[in-house]
């Protein structure tokens, strides 16, 4: 997922729910893919997206590579600070944007697809 230069924020969750749809169906596991999808029914309900500013995306791609190094390396441990690391930083970004009673995707427009983590 290389850094697209005329992106909008749509686009960016759009390639974010790809990756993360990709890193769930390789763990061929039909509990966890149903889990997600659950979850994900809830993030849905929610607009806009952590990934409005290039700064934001390009820390994610960034999260991501490593995220990837670390699977493919098998190391279950280091993958998963990775991935807890990489949902807090969404987490505090997202209640953050609540608690200034703003949405920080008005900047590129409306989004239709939710920024998972």
């Amino acid at each position: 997922m290389s850094s697209p230069i005329f992106a909008t924020p749509a686009e960016l969750a759009a390639a974010n729910r790809t990756f993360h749809e990709r890193i769930w169906a390789a763990s061929h596991s039909a509990a966890h893919l149903d889990l997600l999808d659950r979850i994900l029914v809830h993030f849905i309900r929610y607009p806009g997206t952590t990934l409005s500013t290039r700064k934001r995306w390009d820390h994610v791609l960034k999260e991501h590579e490593e995220l990837l190094v670390a699977i493919r390396a098998r190391n279950a441990e280091e993958a998963g600070r990775i991935a807890s690391a990489h949902m807090d930083e969404a987490k505090n970004i997202r209640i953050q944007i609540y608690i200034d009673g703003r949405e920080i995707s008005h900047l590129w427009g409306s989004l239709q697809v939710p920024d998972l983590y």
